[in-house]
């Protein structure tokens, strides 16, 4: 696309068909065109035109012949092509979809159509472009903190190494007393403890790249386990722990027993986090249970204690920490997970309601190649399947991903279409509008597959309810029916339906349809998402604020509950970046967003990243005193960071001032009012002295 216009590349040896598509498309795109197979494919290497609209049958190099070599030839292979041809048989159709078409339209053509067609297939392409130019930035962003890091733990390496000599040296020659010895003792162990963690860092980064190549050798997981329990003896002992490594008959497992192919420094790794995690979550005086068991190839090893982890902790267990607090990232189960899959087992968690937490790491017995990729290791799903003679009730789905929607008053029709899409997504059905409509609120799925001949509301009408309610209005709805495919396709585009598939329909045509919009809607909910964020941060982002303050305050003019804003400022943020640099600077603000955030408990509560190093927190039906609590929440999360701030006056740590307002919503007041308001309370705050709320 250059200058904001796309270019269209129209390939057909009949002149009049290129001046017909011409005239529809002159005044939307910029238009090139060719008469054969060759010069279609010199223009198309060399334009590079963000679509192709392609004739089927042409005289020497037919139009399959050459979408197949424009897929093929790495420059063009990304381009869109849409068929347009007088054919009208579905193995035509689906001959198109095989050698690499998006889309296909019959003559004789019907501009709307057309249209509708070339936009959504293009928009498809430009929110790929999107994506893709996204995840480069994301990659450049990974790469420099990646790099960064190995460079540090590189540098670490040299004066660590230097440590370990020195204390080997002290305790292999040095009349030390018995005091000394143990004091160059624990720094041996712990250099040596520190050169181990940076080593693992340096070999997780290869992990998550799925570069590290795998060398297993036996290892005595005993040895591993009593190891690690000698190295944590302290910690557990001060909460009186009492641990105990049993078989699955009860009784003490012993060495050489339950041996695994592996690398032991992985697997230190692994069961280090997961045991310290344990005994930091394990009530005070308590027994922890650490059970090795054989079961089907495979060497199954339970921790368990008698704490019950938090939902919230729970459901984050299994993701990568993303930041480092001032006391380090918590032990969690993302490095475990990535180690134990590496090795082709996996680790699990569960609450045993009353009994506790299990932890469960499964690992095979059985030797693994020498190296063996983290991408390899993934294991898909089964394809299910409904019989012909099922009948699920109306709303119900298979367990997939994708939620579709099939609307028909024919069961057959359903069968017919869910074997077409199988495992493209869950399949839920309904046999009326009435009751598409009350699935499509219940369910909101992703795409609505909609019959237009149903007795009682028809398809045309039930599309017209979806667009006016609030929760369906932007779900894409593809028509499916035996009308005429014209004159119906034209009326069902303009009601807002994206698609049309005509009965009889060819099962794979209808599946790479379907794909394709799913593909759309998917990268369309992303950026959707991503617009509403701020990408530093992670939390909501100005945007996001503005709309919610709108909608909390319409909403307040109905309820007549009060609505109560905060606005946060980084007391003397200029000279933190001043003294420690704006890297340091950003690492402030996520923490700062993470911990304000982590106040927030309803789900109508919204904290956002204003702008700069101001925070705003929106707290709908929320009173004065209700404010006032969570100002006394954020501060007090705040000061546990303990972010050190020398340049501060305000004792030498990081603080907010913050300014807060409540009112109820009045109908001849605009909701910026609010804003207003609680601006000028934080100008108080900070022209008062900083570190304070002003209400």
């Amino acid at each position: 696309m250059k200058d904001g216009v796309h270019s269209l590349l129209i390939v057909d040896d009949m002149v009049d068909n290129i001046h017909l598509l011409r005239e529809m498309l002159r005044d939307s795109y910029k238009i090139h065109f060719a008469t054969n197979g060759p010069s279609a494919l010199t223009l198309a290497a060399t334009l590079l035109p963000d679509l192709i609209l392609l004739d089927i049958v042409m005289p020497g190099m037919g139009g399959y012949e050459i979408c197949s070599q424009l897929k093929a030839n790495p420059q063009t292979k990304d381009i869109p092509v849409i068929f347009v041809t007088s054919l009208n048989e579905e193995a035509n159709e689906a001959t198109g979809f095989q050698v690499g078409a998006v889309d296909y339209i019959t003559r004789p053509l019907r501009a709307e159509i057309v249209k509708y067609r070339i936009k959504n297939h293009l928009a498809l392409r430009d929110a790929n472009r999107k994506l893709e130019d996204h995840n480069t930035s994301l990659l450049q962003t990974v790469h420099l903190h990646d790099q960064m890091e190995r460079m540090t733990n590189q540098d670490m390496r040299a004066p660590i190494s230097r440590i370990i000599e020195t204390s080997e040296l002290l305790l292999a020659k040095a009349a030390l007393n018995h005091e000394e010895k143990e004091l160059v003792h624990g720094i041996h162990g712990a250099s040596l403890q520190l050169l181990e963690m940076i080593n693992t860092s340096l070999n997780l980064h290869k992990i998550e790249s799925g570069t590290y190549a795998l060398h297993p050798t036996e290892v005595d997981l005993m040895s591993v386990l009593g190891r690690i329990l000698e190295e944590q003896e302290s910690f557990w002992r001060s909460k009186h722990l009492m641990i105990h490594v049993l078989d699955d008959h009860g009784q003490n497992a012993t060495f050489g027993n339950f041996m695994v192919m592996a690398e032991a420094l992985l697997l230190h790794t692994l069961f280090g986090n997961l045991l310290l995690h344990a005994m930091e979550n394990a009530p005070l005086g308590s027994t922890m249970n650490i059970i090795l068991s054989k079961e089907e190839g495979t060497i199954v090893i339970s921790i368990r204690h008698a704490g019950k982890l938090a939902a919230k902790e729970q459901e984050v267990f299994f993701e990568k920490c993303p930041s480092t607090d001032a006391q380090g990232c918590d032990p969690g189960g993302y490095t475990p997970q990535l180690i134990a899959q590496l090795h082709g087992g996996e680790v699990s968690l569960q609450n045993l309601a009353s009994q506790g937490t299990l932890y469960r790491v499964k690992l095979p017995s059985l030797t693994l190649p020498a190296a063996t990729p983290l991408s390899t290791l993934s294991v898909s799903a089964p394809v299910m399947d409904i019989p012909p003679q099922t009948i699920l009730p109306e709303g119900t789905s298979l367990p997939e991903s994708a939620k579709i929607l099939v609307v028909d008053d024919q069961m057959e029709n359903i069968y017919l279409l869910q074997r077409a899409l199988g495992s493209l997504g869950s399949i839920y059905f309904a046999t009326s509008g009435e009751k598409a409509l009350h699935v499509a609120i219940q369910q909101v799925p992703d795409l609505i597959l909609l019959d237009v001949m149903m007795p009682g509301m028809d398809g045309y009408a039930t599309l017209v309810q979806l667009r006016q309610e609030r929760v369906t209005r932007d779900i894409p709805v593809v028509f499916v029916t035996a009308m005429d495919h014209k004159e119906g396709e034209e009326k069902g585009l303009k009601l807002g339906a994206i698609d049309y598939i005509a009965k009889p329909f060819h099962a794979q045509s209808v599946r790479l349809k379907v794909h394709n919009i799913l593909e759309l809607k998917k990268l369309r909910d992303f950026y959707a998402r991503l617009s509403l964020l701020d990408g530093l941060t992670g939390i909501a982002n100005r945007r996001r604020f503005d709309e919610s303050l709108e909608l909390e305050w319409r909403r307040g003019l109905r309820s007549g509950k009060p609505l109560s804003l905060l606005i946060m400022d980084v007391d003397y943020f200029k000279l933190y970046n001043d003294q420690y640099g704006h890297i340091a600077g950003d690492e402030c603000l996520q923490r700062l967003a993470k911990a304000i955030a982590g106040c927030v408990e309803r789900p109508a509560d919204l904290v956002a990243r204003y702008g700069g190093e101001e925070f705003v927190c929106l707290l709908p039906e929320t009173s004065e005193v209700g404010i006032a609590t969570m100002v006394q929440k954020i501060q007090l999360a705040v000061g546990e960071l303990a972010i050190t701030h020398v340049r501060s006056p305000l004792e030498g740590r990081v603080t907010l001032s913050l300014g807060g307002t409540t009112a109820i919503p009045q109908p001849d007041i605009p909701a910026i009012t609010l804003l207003s308001r609680a601006d000028a309370n934080l100008y108080l705050a900070k022209k008062g002295g900083r570190n304070q709320f002003i209400q």
